[in-house]
């Protein structure tokens, strides 16, 4: 996992700092950091410091060097973040409290937390992920597909237990090995795959998308299957 890309799960080495920005929503990563930066400096114990140091910025270099990129590797970080990022807006509070009276303070308090809470609530962005408006379809999408991949094992001839599927488009794969005894995959298989799978006695199948490169549609060590499983979940 760390020197090399492991399922196609790569990307840049800020693929950890971009993903902060789901993690930490409405605060991005270019704000999150500066200020948990902040809290971590503000605390008085050098060997605390020291310690929390290691534990929440460490891990985010490491995983950020590692060649396979995953959204959870560093949710093990959020902890510290947040009390990094507490300890911050807990001083700017005593800091202000000293400097001007109550109802100037509760106004900024107010404020803050309702500026806060709107962008958090992000109504656009809430329709888009949790409506009918992107789910509906997909639902219906998924129901679809669910009766097709029994069409699918009905055209693979092959015991079960020795063939390999691929090209069934994400998150389909996964669905269907829930339902059916077939290992799936959504990629193509290189050269590599065909040879060490077929060394081991699986056959091979390959699902036609109508987009299959003459290498897959003219290797004799291939078995393509048409079907009507639709993908459109992958275009999201």
């Amino acid at each position: 996992h760390f020197f090399e890309v492991v399922e196609a799960h790569d990307g840049p080495w800020y693929y950890h700092l971009e993903k902060m920005n789901d993690f930490y929503y409405p605060l991005f990563y270019n704000i999150i950091i500066p200020i948990a930066i902040i809290g971590l400096l503000l605390i008085n114990d050098k060997t605390y410091r020291r310690t929390l140091f290691i534990f929440a910025f460490l891990p985010l270099l490491f995983y950020s060097l590692a060649k396979t990129k995953m959204p959870s590797f560093t949710f093990i970080l959020f902890p510290y973040i947040i009390i990094f990022v507490s300890i911050a807006f807990v001083n700017l509070f005593y800091f202000l409290k000293s400097k001007i009276n109550k109802v100037a303070l509760s106004l900024i308090c107010l404020f803050s937390l309702s500026l806060f809470l709107y962008n958090f609530m992000a109504i656009e962005r809430l329709q888009i992920e949790h409506s009918n408006q992107y789910f509906n379809g997909l639902r219906q999408e998924r129901i679809h597909n669910k009766l097709i991949y029994s069409d699918i094992e009905k055209k693979i001839k092959d015991p079960k237990e020795k063939v390999v599927l691929f090209n069934v488009a994400f998150p389909y794969f996964i669905d269907m090995m829930f339902y059916k005894d077939i290992i799936t995959y959504s990629y193509l298989p290189n050269k590599d795959n065909i040879t060490e799978l077929n060394s081991k006695g699986y056959i091979l199948y390959v699902l036609d998308d109508n987009k299959l490169p003459k290498e897959i549609t003219e290797d004799t060590h291939l078995k393509i299957i048409k079907s009507d499983l639709q993908k459109q979940f992958s275009n999201f």
